[in-house]
């Protein structure tokens, strides 16, 4: 009987240890529950936080760009006004060329009148050396002196100059505004956002802007 009461007794706690180390064992288990659930949370909070840096980053270049829309404008407003400028100074030059075209002939013509006035038959013609001078050249109503040829030309020449200087003023705003575009094209890849004409560039911005998210 006492062997039979020590054996109880055994078994008891031995009953009792199995429920502990089963305790124990549900105790780790949630432990480890615990910190995988905690590393988890930890992982999902630097990815936050590093998304949301982008996010902030991405706002403040967005800011930059959008505060360069006026600038845009500005640089396309006087883009316009050179070229426009230009346009009129191409056709004072043309109407130069060819009034000065005409005084040059006229004045040649009358030239030619002048030395033909002089021609005798049966006398060489001091240009060509024929003796006979069935058609001369006849004097114009209207001559034109040397003294309004080259003024004529000097207007030609003056427009022609302030033109080639107009052509220099229009090639470098148009320099600038290509490379107002590619910073802005390179600004917005950096973005990871498409790149469109300078004007869907900035509806692309400011709705991003409003938003605050991408993708």
């Amino acid at each position: 009987e006492r062997q039979s009461g020590e054996q109880v007794k055994l078994q008891k706690q031995d009953a009792q240890l199995k429920i502990k180390i089963e305790e124990r064992n549900a105790l780790l288990e949630q432990a480890r529950n615990v910190q995988e659930t905690y590393e988890g949370c930890q992982e999902f909070y630097y990815q936050t936080r590093d998304s949301y840096v982008k996010i902030v980053d991405k706002k403040k270049e967005l800011t930059r760009i959008c505060g360069k829309k006026d600038l845009w404008k500005q640089l396309q407003g006087i883009s316009v006004k050179e070229k426009k400028q230009m346009k009129q100074l191409l056709a004072q030059y043309e109407q130069a060329v060819t009034s000065y075209q005409q005084a040059y002939h006229a004045f040649i013509a009358e030239q030619a009148g002048l030395l033909a006035a002089d021609l005798k038959e049966h006398q060489p013609c001091p240009v060509c050396g024929s003796l006979t001078h069935p058609k001369k050249a006849a004097l114009s109503e209207h001559a034109v002196t040397q003294q309004e040829t080259e003024q004529k030309k000097q207007v030609m020449d003056c427009l022609e100059q302030r033109l080639n200087q107009q052509k220099d003023i229009c090639q470098e705003k148009d320099r600038e505004l290509v490379a107002f575009q590619v910073e802005l094209k390179t600004s917005l890849q950096s973005l990871e956002i498409a790149f469109n004409e300078p004007e869907g560039i900035y509806e692309i911005s400011e709705s991003y802007e409003t938003s605050g998210t991408h993708k």
